[in-house]
């Protein structure tokens, strides 16, 4: 499934990955899709608040209110680590 521009989205993560995650286990960041950056959809930004160490966390496309009952979620993406991409 590939996401749409202006698409709504999620982001679950543990930010500061082992620090205290009894504090920030499974935190949600809602954000939307911001760019698509290639034509099959697999590598696309969001403005969602992506802390350090939510790295292999998810991204799903339906809103906290409907996560916080449990319904199924559509699973889009994968947190990495930041990149830089420099063009000369």
């Amino acid at each position: 499934m590939s996401p749409a521009v202006g698409e709504p989205v999620v982001a679950i993560g543990t930010r500061f990955g082992a620090v205290c995650p009894e504090v920030f286990y499974n935190c949600q960041s809602p954000g939307t899709v911001c760019k698509v950056l290639d034509d099959t959809g697999e590598v696309f930004v969001t403005d969602a608040n992506l802390s350090s160490g939510s790295e292999g966390s998810l991204i799903v496309t339906k809103d906290s209110a409907t996560l916080a009952k449990e319904e199924s979620v559509s699973v889009i993406g994968m947190i990495i680590a930041g990149i830089c991409v420099c063009a000369y």
